[in-house]
């Protein structure tokens, strides 16, 4: 079976009075989201240098 990835990278300057989750509320009201059909999340967790080891969760867009 033949895999899909596709990423964006983004360097994101924050004005006075703007914080992280303004980028995040920006793409939810655009109609993007931060998890699949079931509510989880995959992520590479803090520590995973080069192993790769993708792990998924249910995440609210505050844990997150």
């Amino acid at each position: 079976m033949m895999s899909v990835q596709a990423s964006l990278d983004f360097h994101v300057a924050y004005g006075e009075g703007q914080n992280k989750m303004s980028l995040f509320d920006a793409f939810i009201s655009n109609g993007w989201q931060w998890h699949d059909e079931d509510n989880e999340v995959f992520f590479l967790p803090v520590g995973d240098i080069d192993d790769y080891d993708w792990q998924s969760k249910e995440m609210s867009l505050t844990q997150l």
